[in-house]
């Protein structure tokens, strides 16, 4: 019984390709990193200049949680970059590595959009506001 999905491209047509996949996996990440590093800026920006300070110490964690997550992105985002070296693995075995670290990175993007409204949110609500 095979394993591959009867919709997959045959593989002797994804291997001509890698080489560009590869490409667009960079150029993905790239957009990561510059969406993270505007939100950083833009967020940690707010907060220091809107003198936001936290009566609890979960409002602090909710307001620092999406920093956090913001640089575990650019974290995974540079590593989709693979610098354990390009001639230690074939394309295959690259492109592989290479989008598990692009759904890392997109994965922690979107948790973190999330926490920013969260936090936006929580702070928002707070007494006094």
């Amino acid at each position: 019984m095979s394993t591959t999905p009867s919709h997959a491209l045959p593989t002797a047509l994804v291997a001509d390709h890698l080489p560009e996949l590869l490409k667009q996996l960079d150029s993905a990440a790239t957009t990561n990193i510059t969406i993270a590093s505007a939100l950083i800026a833009f967020y940690a920006g707010s907060i220091f200049s809107g003198k936001v300070s936290a009566d609890a110490p979960l409002r602090a964690f909710i307001y620092a949680l999406p920093l956090i997550l913001l640089l575990v992105t650019i974290i995974f985002s540079v590593r989709v970059f693979y610098p354990e070296g390009y001639l230690n693995h074939n394309y295959k075995e690259q492109f592989t590595t290479k989008q598990l670290r692009m759904r890392l990175s997109t994965l922690f993007l979107e948790i973190s959009i999330a926490l920013v409204v969260l936090a936006i949110f929580v702070y928002l609500l707070r007494p006094g506001a």
